[in-house]
């Protein structure tokens, strides 16, 4: 066999070396770049690639909560009766919360971040004694309200379903001009939860597009039908409906019929949602300002264990992990299950109990993959949080302990409402006071948060740099100094920069070892 000896170019000496012992030959651009170091970065540091091209550790920030504000004081005996839905724009920096006084007036108010608390508008809008109003927000600074003007309102619009653009900025809301959506529409007046549904979609080219579901009919009548439309914004003055589409094909005959008649709608993502039909759940998908009701294969969608008509009781879906979770509340201990959105096909894959003491609550996906589950412990009681980890398989989950948010809260049987903001803060909003004096409040929970996501690790550090030098870079196919390794074994980046051969939350895979001080930066 012949030898191959390592050589370098020495320019110095004007020389071709031989490469001395113990050094690794590192050709920047091929297992190695050079890039602007982000704040400090220690040596043989795991590091990501900025959105702006440059080197940074990996940090975390730690779960805590924030203060109580309200945003809604009571006066006299007018308070805060429901807290109807919440949404976030992250554009304009605002929560914004639908409810309903102890007067029934429905109202929305705004507010916008300032710190760790929100400033509110005391105002807002009002919707007078009318049915709730659904709000669609494009995250964007603007958005659309679907509402239905009561049939007694003594102006033109009375018995109509109505819908108003808006746009925000700070804590105001400013409403666009009222237009009609060309078509009768009815509410059953005894159903508080037969309400009618938007959701935002998706943006495409200059152009913002939303799905509007609702009941089509006269109440108490045969007659009555399910209908679908899209409706397509470009945030202007242009607004376009589409067809209006009885999607069930057949219309009430009875009243049980009638009141079978419940659509409710989830937004997943690339224009595709989920549709509540008579107890299945179907994906959907936006085909211009049309659409097509799932799956084409013919089978009748999905009856999701918890998931029904009822507000309190619809899905959460995740477009990072593709998770569709719910909440069995039917037996004991209450659990939440576990689904997963494929195409037009939605799997089932596993329940994991809730502990116990935990009652009636929501929840979101935190940005690092996590379960949080808000709920109140009694009434006016306390506003607590639980964390919920996959494992590696992920086919289970591990609660943490609770942490409390509030020490006053209630919501009644709706528990806090809660919305995802920005940067792993998760928004609870809900009731303080006591009985027959309950404000609106709100806070704001910070979860445990990761700068590394699922494509920005780049390598590790050759050396320690200081902010602003130029760092070099070890990347795939090069080696890295560690420490107490397993030869063989897979090694992934966790959420604190630090490696371990756990998945951690993102399954970003390190390298493996080759000794127990080097690791080859490998993506496999």
């Amino acid at each position: 066999m012949v030898a191959r000896i390592p050589l370098i170019v020495n320019p110095d000496a004007a020389q071709i070396q031989e490469l001395p012992a113990g050094d690794t030959l590192a050709v920047d651009g091929l297992t190695s770049i050079t890039a602007t170091a982000d704040g400090t970065i220690a040596a043989n540091a795991a590091v990501i690639l900025t959105s702006d091209g440059k080197a940074k550790a990996i940090s975390t920030v730690a779960e805590s909560h924030g203060s109580q504000g309200n945003w809604f004081n009571h006066t006299g005996s007018v308070q805060v009766k429901a807290v109807n839905d919440v949404h976030w724009d992250t554009w304009a920096n605002d929560v914004i919360i639908n409810w309903t006084d102890s007067n029934d007036a429905r109202k929305i108010t705004v507010g916008v971040k300032s710190g760790s608390g929100f400033n509110f508008n005391p105002v807002g809008q009002s919707f007078g004694s009318q049915y709730t109003p659904a709000i669609a927000s494009n995250n964007n600074g603007t958005g659309i309200i679907l509402w239905r003007q009561s049939s007694n309102s003594g102006d033109s619009y009375g018995g109509d379903l109505l819908y108003q653009t808006y746009v925000l900025s700070d804590q105001n809301m400013t409403l666009g001009v009222v237009r009609r959506n060309l078509s009768p529409f009815q509410l059953n007046t005894n159903d508080a939860q037969d309400r009618l549904y938007i959701q935002y979609l998706e943006k495409e080219g200059n152009s913002h597009y939303y799905v509007m579901a609702y009941r089509w009919g006269t109440a108490g009548a045969n007659g009555q039908k399910a209908m679908m439309r899209i409706l397509k914004w470009n945030a202007q003055n242009n607004v376009e409906l589409g067809t209006e589409v009885a999607y069930e094909g057949t219309v009430a005959t009875s009243n049980s019929d009638r009141a079978a008649i419940r659509p409710k709608l989830v937004a997943l993502e690339k224009g595709r949602y989920l549709l509540f039909d008579r107890g299945v759940w179907k994906v959907c998908t936006r085909i211009g300002t049309d659409f097509r009701i799932g799956p084409s294969d013919g089978t009748a969608g999905i009856s999701i264990v918890g998931a029904t008509a009822t507000d309190a009781h619809h899905p959460i879906y995740d477009p990072r992990t593709k998770y569709l979770i719910s909440r069995d509340a039917s037996v004991t201990p209450a659990g939440l299950v576990i689904y997963s959105v494929h195409g037009e096909r939605i799997d089932y894959h596993f329940k994991v109990n809730l502990p116990s003491g935990v009652g009636n609550g929501h929840f979101e996906m935190t940005d690092k993959g996590q379960i949080l589950y808000s709920y109140i412990d009694g009434a006016f009681g306390n506003g607590k949080q639980i964390i919920g980890t996959f494992n590696d398989e992920r086919d289970y989950v591990t609660w943490a302990t609770a942490t409390t948010w509030s020490t006053n809260a209630d919501n009644m049987g709706g528990q806090p409402r809660i919305v995802k903001g920005d940067d792993g803060e998760v928004i609870h909003v809900f009731y303080t006071g006591s009985s027959g004096n309950e404000d609106g409040a709100v806070n704001t929970s910070q979860t445990a948060t990761t700068t590394l996501t699922e494509d920005n690790f780049l390598g590790f550090s050759s050396d320690g740099y200081s902010n602003g030098q130029a760092a070099r870079i070890k990347i795939l196919g090069s080696t890295t100094t560690q420490s107490g390794l397993t030869i063989g074994e897979k090694y992934y980046v966790q959420d604190d920069g630090t490696i371990g051969t756990s998945k951690a939350s993102l399954g970003v895979v390190a390298g493996k070892a080759l000794s127990a001080t080097s690791l080859l930066i490998t993506p496999v």
